[in-house]
Protein backbone atom coordinates (compact mmCIF):
# COMPACT_ATOMS: atom_id res chain seq x y z
CA UNK A 1 0.00 0.00 0.00
CA UNK A 2 1.72 3.54 -1.08
CA UNK A 3 -1.12 5.92 -0.32
CA UNK A 4 -3.14 6.49 2.77
CA UNK A 5 -6.82 4.19 2.72
CA UNK A 6 -9.88 5.91 4.29
CA UNK A 7 -10.55 2.09 5.43
CA UNK A 8 -7.71 2.73 8.66
CA UNK A 9 -10.20 4.47 11.59
CA UNK A 10 -7.31 7.35 12.86
CA UNK A 11 -7.10 9.23 16.32
CA UNK A 12 -7.20 7.81 19.84
CA UNK A 13 -9.26 4.68 21.04
CA UNK A 14 -10.01 3.87 17.34
CA UNK A 15 -9.49 0.25 16.79
CA UNK A 16 -8.72 -1.13 13.26
CA UNK A 17 -9.00 -4.82 11.74
CA UNK A 18 -5.76 -5.76 9.73
CA UNK A 19 -6.67 -9.46 7.58
CA UNK A 20 -4.28 -10.99 5.57
CA UNK A 21 -5.39 -14.04 3.07
CA UNK A 22 -1.71 -15.50 1.74
CA UNK A 23 -2.34 -17.85 -1.69
CA UNK A 24 0.68 -19.13 -2.95
CA UNK A 25 2.88 -15.99 -3.61
CA UNK A 26 -0.20 -12.95 -3.15
CA UNK A 27 -1.20 -11.72 -0.49
CA UNK A 28 -4.45 -10.49 0.26
CA UNK A 29 -4.90 -7.20 2.54
CA UNK A 30 -7.81 -6.14 4.10
CA UNK A 31 -8.45 -3.12 6.84
CA UNK A 32 -11.86 -3.18 8.78
CA UNK A 33 -13.14 -6.14 5.87
CA UNK A 34 -12.48 -3.61 2.77
CA UNK A 35 -10.21 -5.15 0.57
CA UNK A 36 -7.10 -2.75 -0.11
CA UNK A 37 -4.11 -4.06 -1.94
CA UNK A 38 -2.65 -6.83 -3.36
CA UNK A 39 1.17 -8.31 -2.46
CA UNK A 40 2.88 -10.60 -4.69
CA UNK A 41 6.29 -12.21 -3.01
CA UNK A 42 7.57 -15.23 -4.73
CA UNK A 43 10.88 -15.04 -3.36
CA UNK A 44 9.74 -17.95 -0.32
CA UNK A 45 7.66 -21.34 -0.12
CA UNK A 46 7.25 -20.91 3.27
CA UNK A 47 7.75 -18.16 6.41
CA UNK A 48 6.66 -16.72 9.75
CA UNK A 49 3.93 -14.43 10.37
CA UNK A 50 4.66 -11.19 12.00
CA UNK A 51 3.59 -7.30 12.42
CA UNK A 52 5.36 -4.00 12.48
CA UNK A 53 4.03 -0.41 13.22
CA UNK A 54 5.76 2.78 12.01
CA UNK A 55 5.63 6.12 12.40
CA UNK A 56 7.71 8.42 10.88
CA UNK A 57 8.78 11.39 12.72
CA UNK A 58 7.87 10.12 16.26
CA UNK A 59 7.30 7.02 18.24
CA UNK A 60 3.79 5.02 17.59
CA UNK A 61 1.51 3.85 19.93
CA UNK A 62 -0.53 0.98 19.77
CA UNK A 63 -1.63 -1.89 21.29
CA UNK A 64 -2.64 -5.44 19.58
CA UNK A 65 -4.99 -8.09 20.65
CA UNK A 66 -6.96 -11.33 19.82
CA UNK A 67 -4.39 -12.58 16.98
CA UNK A 68 -5.89 -15.48 15.08
CA UNK A 69 -4.05 -17.44 12.15
CA UNK A 70 -5.82 -20.40 10.52
CA UNK A 71 -5.18 -22.80 7.79
CA UNK A 72 -7.76 -21.74 4.61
Amino acid sequence: MNAPTPAIKTGLNQSNQLAVVALGSKMYLYINQRYVDLVTDSSSRSGMIGVVCLKFGGVPKLAFSDAQVWKL
